[in-house]
């Protein structure tokens, strides 16, 4: 994929952990809009659909009689940044802990919960 090069200069100044905190704090908003139709006819989440629809297809690999491969790859991402704001801020939410950025009982449940549907 070609990146202008003021793009590619800017990505080395993002702070990526700051990124990620933003992601996981507003992503939802991105799509949850009034406009999100006409936001959609324009493009605006093709990466986003892209990215899904390639989970989905892995799921599918994995087991080819699952009824639902999109549904459980939007809900593993959505499931991922859910959990993560509530260990941060409504940790009665979730019961996972999310401490110095370290995301491996994150990635524990969502093997647990995607084995368990898969099986």
């Amino acid at each position: 994929m070609f990146l202008h090069p003021l793009i590619t200069l800017f990505i080395g100044y993002v702070d990526k952990s700051k990124l990620h905190s933003v992601i996981i704090a507003e992503g939802i908003k991105a799509y949850c809009t009034k406009e999100v139709d006409e936001e959609n006819g324009k493009g605006f989440f093709r990466n986003y659909k892209q990215l899904i629809a390639t989970v989905a297809g892995v799921i599918s690999e994995i087991n080819p009689k699952f009824e639902y491969p999109y549904a459980m790859a939007s809900n593993l991402f959505e499931m991922s940044n859910n959990h993560i704001y509530f260990a941060r801020h409504l940790p009665r939410l979730t019961d996972i802990k999310v401490e110095d950025n370290k995301y491996s009982e994150v990635e524990k449940m969502l093997n647990y919960f995607a084995m368990k549907l898969l099986q």
